[in-house]
């Protein structure tokens, strides 16, 4: 483990389809976030996404990518 596994946020995600995964996907491939996510259903993904905090960046701009991240999975 790293100092960045301790500083890292886990946002839940309580319902996806596929397209709504691919953003997520898209989103966390362009922020270096780790997507863990398991389909329970034909269509129907849930899981986690944990958005880490290097400490070259501060946790206001973690905040801002929470915030955007949260505004997808609310779409």
């Amino acid at each position: 483990m790293n100092w960045n596994d301790f500083t890292a946020i886990r946002v839940r995600i309580e319902y996806a389809d596929l397209a709504k995964m691919n953003r997520i996907r898209g989103w966390a491939r362009r922020n270096n976030a780790i997507v863990q996510a398991s389909r329970y259903t034909k269509n129907a993904y849930e899981g986690w996404v944990k958005v880490p905090s290097p400490q070259n960046e501060g946790r206001t701009v973690q905040d801002a990518k929470i915030a955007e991240l949260k505004i997808l999975l609310a779409s």
